[in-house]
């Protein structure tokens, strides 16, 4: 992709409605506990 294109990506992003938002400073086992809370199976 040209670098002229990427400021363009970024502005045509859209935020997802039923995101699961972590924290990264959690350890990883931390972040897969919240994440497996977070998904609804």
């Amino acid at each position: 992709m040209p670098v002229q294109l990427l400021q363009s990506q970024f502005e045509a992003l859209e935020e997802p409605r039923e995101a699961v938002i972590v924290d990264i400073s959690y350890t990883p086992e931390e972040i897969i506990k919240i994440i497996r809370k977070g998904i609804v199976v």
